[in-house]
């Protein structure tokens, strides 16, 4: 292999290269849909994303600034409406 395949493989193989959080968000859209409510992404360039947790009771928290981060919250709604505790 001569060192144009090996640059023209390594830009080829960079565009096919996976979202790495895409399996996070998909998890936290399905546990939105599920707990009636719905995600809003503010997308800033220079700041990073915001992500909005729509139609909630929650008197605070709505806002997170990573996936991962909405999916925790998700999570603990779901496990508050499992054993029954009020959220308001």
């Amino acid at each position: 292999m001569n060192a144009l395949e090996v640059l023209l493989g390594d830009i080829f193989s960079q565009s096919k290269r996976k979202d790495p959080d895409a399996a996070t968000r998909a998890r936290c859209h399905r546990l939105a849909k599920k707990l009636g409510y719905h995600i809003t992404i503010d997308r800033d360039p220079y700041n990073g994303n915001g992500y909005w947790i729509e139609g909630t009771d929650w008197p605070d928290e709505i806002f997170s600034t990573s996936w991962e981060e909405v999916e925790d919250k998700l999570r603990a709604e779901e496990n508050r409406r499992k054993i029954g505790v009020d959220t308001a």
